[in-house]
């Protein structure tokens, strides 16, 4: 005969049937760790290990303070070039005058060297006259024409005079101008110097970004290893 089955001990084996299909509590508190990628993504691939992830941060800092010192570089290579040209400009505008004073100055001497030359001819010319003794109407008249000559000989030759006391070619404001070339030309080529280092800096720091890009940029990292780095750990 069998016997009836107790309802306590029916619900009993009933708890213990169940109870090993349960999570113990512990397991039901665990979560999956929070992760984030440097690129802002959701990332891809293995997740990054915490020293990984301080390299990249690292890496990171380095570009930024890298970049930022490009940029200011930059903007003083451009301020500097503004000055070079203004005073290229300058220089210019000042070896126009002095090229134009000296252009007076050689075509007066020009001038003058055939002045020298007409008076030289008027001076034979003159001796030759009175060399030869001649008396009478003619040689008046010839005598007269001698004498106009001279006349405006000398006026023609004062005016030169006077045109090279006005233009005159000032040797100190020329040993000036030169100075201040050769010193402008020094300034163009440390500029030419420091862009091209500019421009390398720019290409190296170029291949850095795309170094860390592939490396860093899309990779997951756990937030509580990045909270630990920020804290020294």
């Amino acid at each position: 005969m069998t016997r009836p089955v107790s309802p306590l001990f029916a619900a009993a084996l009933v708890a213990l049937l169940v109870a090993p299909l349960m999570a113990p509590p512990s397991a039901q508190a665990q979560t999956a760790p929070k992760t984030g990628s440097l690129g802002g993504g959701a990332g891809a691939g293995p997740v990054m290990t915490r020293d990984e992830l301080r390299a990249c941060l690292k890496q990171k800092d380095e570009i930024a303070v890298r970049t930022s010192t490009l940029d200011n570089n930059r903007k003083a290579l451009e301020a500097d070039k503004a000055a070079i040209q203004a005073e290229t400009e300058a220089l210019k505008a000042e070896r126009g005058g002095i090229d134009s004073t000296r252009g007076s100055v050689e075509s007066i001497n020009a001038q003058q060297q055939k002045m020298s030359a007409r008076i030289d001819d008027w001076n034979q010319r003159m001796k030759t006259f009175e060399e030869d003794g001649r008396t009478g109407p003619i040689a008046e008249r010839m005598r007269r024409n001698l004498q106009r000559e001279k006349a405006e000989l000398e006026k023609e030759s004062a005016a030169l005079e006077a045109a090279r006391g006005n233009t005159k070619l000032d040797p100190a404001s020329a040993q000036r101008y030169n100075e201040r070339a050769a010193a402008a030309e020094q300034k163009v080529l440390a500029w030419n110097q420091r862009n091209a280092a500019a421009v390398k800096e720019s290409n190296d720091l170029l291949q850095e970004k795309d170094i860390w890009t592939a490396e860093c940029a899309n990779r997951r990292f756990r937030e509580d290893d990045e909270t630990a780095i920020k804290k020294g750990q």
